[in-house]
């Protein structure tokens, strides 16, 4: 267990991930008031596209930015959007001949609610996510590396097709892809 890794599946991956680009993930916590995911990426202010940001409060001559003006989930409408992206996400899942073996057994309902507060979570929304580590969840399921790659390729379309901006889909696609070596071949 790390400071990271109790608040939920993934969070240690995308730790992980923002360190390779030289940067660093906190989480701020006060009783009562909330939590809040600081993220320190090195780049110029306004090198993030179209990401709204601003300087460290604090900072000085910093070249960091450290808060977002606006995360993903508010971006983009917030539960309503990252709701209806999962449940067309699932829709064409389950629509595939090679994927819908994998969810056989799977209650699905369960499942859609399940993901809708992990991409919340993931898009800088309410935490209301609480689950097992990635590869304890994909444990004894096969998962091959084309499956893996055609649940991404849904994921994809699905969050063009709700008009998720090109950078933001490949943003979010990235987290996606650090996955891969928990999710696939267990």
């Amino acid at each position: 267990m790390t400071e990271l890794s109790g608040r939920g599946v993934g969070m240690d991956l995308v730790q992980t991930q923002v360190a390779r680009l030289g940067g660093t993930l906190r989480i701020e916590s006060v009783l009562g008031a909330g939590t809040e995911f600081v993220l320190e990426l090195p780049c110029r202010h306004g090198d993030l596209g179209g990401i709204a940001t601003r300087p460290a409060r604090g900072a000085t001559g910093s070249r960091k930015v450290t808060e977002m003006a606006q995360t993903l989930f508010d971006k983009y409408g917030g539960f309503a959007v990252v709701s209806a992206v999962v449940h067309d996400f699932y829709d064409r899942i389950l629509a595939s001949d090679s994927l819908r073996p994998y969810f056989a057994t799977v209650d699905v309902a369960h499942l859609i609610d399940h993901q809708v507060k992990f991409l919340c979570k993931v898009l800088g929304g309410p935490d209301k996510y609480s689950g097992r580590a990635l590869r304890a969840a994909h444990a004894g399921l096969a998962i091959t590396p084309g499956a893996f790659g055609e649940v991404a390729g849904h994921l994809k379309a699905s969050l063009e097709g709700a008009g998720v901006q090109a950078a933001d889909v490949t943003a979010i696609l990235s987290v996606v892809a650090s996955t891969h070596d928990d999710v696939v071949g267990h």
